[in-house]
């Protein structure tokens, strides 16, 4: 019987899959903050289960969402390593952002060092989870956990669900889109439907109206959760960063944004409009990062840049998305939606490199930026944003109603789960055209791989709106540059325009104006110089060019302005105003307001 029994186990051991008689080799996490003003997180990684003579652990060279080479590895420090038993072990240097640590086959393995961050001090620790925890080489997908050690009173709030005294995630590339605020914060807390949701604020004392930004916020997930037809998390978090400065900017993950926000953006208008455009514009990720994730960032390569033709897509139909999110939920009404429409579509339309590339080209390119980039580029979330009002336009059109850019989404969200959520390149194309039933190989040609001039009318008529290019009634002084702000408070030349008076004077991209007629020149009080001085009399300009100060004498000449305008058309037929209403308004079908698990 001894015998039968031990011939069983051995038959049953040698048709069972590997999966099925291990679990992955656990990756373990702790983070500690000794001293905030040391700047310095102390990280230690136990690395267990991995069967082999060596293993290699590295920094991200970037972060997801992010298309810039950081090269983290900088701000790492203090590198050593030891097994499960604290016997030290071997390890090399193999690149910039590599270390390659010698063990026996038996050995289980932990990894300490420090990383330097400016985002940790006396009042919180923002962390880019990118930036500070290295992964295991050809190991990524394996599941992970953290463990956070803080004193003073702080608290935790990550994107990564909780257990026990750990937050878990199920592969690397989770963890580096799940970013984590630690400190003591104003945290305000709403439901969607059955999917909780909350706003981490890093300042507490932050004056603002906490039921208005609940109810605004809660009302921009309704929206979403009918526009998308479905919740694709589980809970989802606004890490809001507050600052001096105002302006406010996002970056959005799978179930989290980051928000940065003026400190007192909060109790004004026109600032607490930005941030919810913001908030709205991080929020469309968590769709759109899932519906069309590229293949070639799956699983993220973190070693290097991943390229795609598709973020156009990902990052500029989503903030269209975002836009007619906040008209829909009414954060926006039609006046001012069509405003900031206009002000997009007007940078558009003068920013020269606009006939130089093409969308798909300039995804690509994102990783990198020449030095003549306002000449021969064009933002890919600048142009894709307003593709996504033409393509959007042009289902709804053609297929009269029947199919919009919401359905392509859903469908796109749905066919994710068959394909590991990511997407070649050159499949975009088909998969608007499966989702919506219209052929989009002219939109493509058109607006996506070509490098003329948008007809706007062509697709905007559909939907009975229009962009239209207005003069001012009389001319301006016209110089024919573009400058900028530099440190000292100057004006700093950024393009001249070719056949302009500026190109006529000689002057050069990078020239900065000290003088006009002998009167001092600053950045603001640029414009006033010029339009002081009259039409077709020469000016003479004092200009530093480098280490050298030129005496340039300039002509200036007169332009009618032109301004782009995007608006409700006139004289619409009954077609196009039912198309416009049906745009304008909230799906009608029925959603679900449940999150995916």
């Amino acid at each position: 019987m001894k015998i039968l029994l031990q011939w069983y186990v051995t038959l049953l051991i040698a048709v069972l899959p590997p999966v099925a008689l291990a679990q992955a080799p656990p990756i373990e996490y702790t983070l500690t903050i000794k001293n905030p003003l040391s700047h310095l997180y102390d990280v230690e990684v136990q690395i267990s289960g991995i069967r082999s003579n060596s293993i290699d652990v590295a920094m991200p060279a970037w972060s997801p969402g992010v298309y810039a080479i950081r090269d983290f590895a900088g701000n790492v420090q203090d590198f050593e390593t030891v097994t499960r038993q604290n016997r030290p072990l071997q390890f090399q240097k193999v690149d910039k952002q590599t270390w390659r640590i010698s063990k026996a086959e038996s050995d289980d393995v932990l990894v300490r060092y420090r990383v330097y961050s400016t985002s940790l001090n006396d009042e919180m620790a923002e962390i880019t989870p990118a930036a500070v925890f290295m992964y295991v080489v050809g190991q990524s997908p394996l599941p992970l956990s953290i463990r956070y050690e803080v004193e003073g009173g702080w608290k935790v709030h990550s994107a990564l669900e909780k257990r026990g005294d750990r937050y878990v995630a199920p592969d690397y590339d989770t963890l580096a889109s799940s970013p984590t605020f630690i400190g003591q914060f104003k945290v305000l807390e709403f439901k969607s439907g059955n999917v909780p949701y909350k706003v981490v604020i890093s300042n507490p004392r932050t004056q603002m109206t906490e039921l208005q930004i609940e109810a605004d916020l809660s009302d921009l997930a309704d929206a979403a959760t009918a526009m998308f037809g479905t919740v694709p998390f589980k809970d989802y978090t606004f890490f809001v960063k507050i600052q001096s400065l105002t302006g406010a900017t996002s970056l959005g993950y799978l179930n989290s944004t980051r928000v940065t926000a003026g400190e007192n953006d909060f109790v004004a208008q026109s600032s607490y409009s930005a941030f919810l455009s913001a908030a709205a514009l991080g929020f469309t990720k968590a769709w759109y990062r899932r519906a069309a994730r590229p293949h070639s960032m799956e699983p993220y390569d973190f070693s290097r840049e991943a390229y795609s033709r598709n973020l156009w897509f990902i990052e500029g139909v989503s903030a269209y998305s975002a836009d007619l999110l906040l008209l829909r939920s009414k954060i926006l009404n039609p006046v001012e939606y069509f405003q900031k429409a206009s002000a997009e579509v007007d940078a558009l339309q003068h920013q020269a490199g606009r006939l130089e590339t093409t969308l798909e080209d300039s995804s690509w390119n994102a990783w990198i930026r020449s030095d003549n980039a306002i000449n021969v580029s064009v933002s890919y979330i600048l142009k894709g944003k307003i593709a996504g009002l033409l393509l959007d336009a042009e289902i709804r059109g053609r297929s009269a109603g029947a199919r919009n850019l919401d359905d392509v989404l859903r469908s796109m969200l749905s066919a994710a789960d068959n394909r590991s959520a990511s997407l070649n390149d050159s499949a975009l194309e088909a998969a608007i055209k499966s989702a919506s039933g219209v052929d989009v190989r002219e939109f493509f040609d058109n607006i996506v791989r070509g490098r003329g001039e948008i007809d706007y009318k062509r697709y905007l008529q559909q939907l009975g709106l229009s962009a239209t290019m207005q003069k001012a009634p009389a001319p301006s002084m016209f110089l024919g540059i573009d400058f900028d702000r530099n440190d000292a408070n100057q004006a700093r030349i950024r393009r001249v325009v070719p056949g302009s008076p500026g190109e006529a004077a000689k002057l050069d991209a990078g020239d900065v104006l000290i003088a006009m007629d002998s009167e001092r020149v600053t950045y603001d009080n640029l414009l006033g110089r010029i339009h002081s001085k009259p039409f077709n009399k020469p000016v003479s300009l004092s200009v530093l060019r480098g280490e050298r100060l030129l005496a340039l004498t300039l002509i200036p000449g007169l332009m009618q302005t032109e301004t782009w305008v995007v608006g409700e058309a006139s004289n619409t037929t009954a077609e196009q105003q039912r198309l416009r209403n049906a745009w304008r308004a909230a799906p009608s079908r029925p959603t679900t307001g449940s999150p995916v698990r």
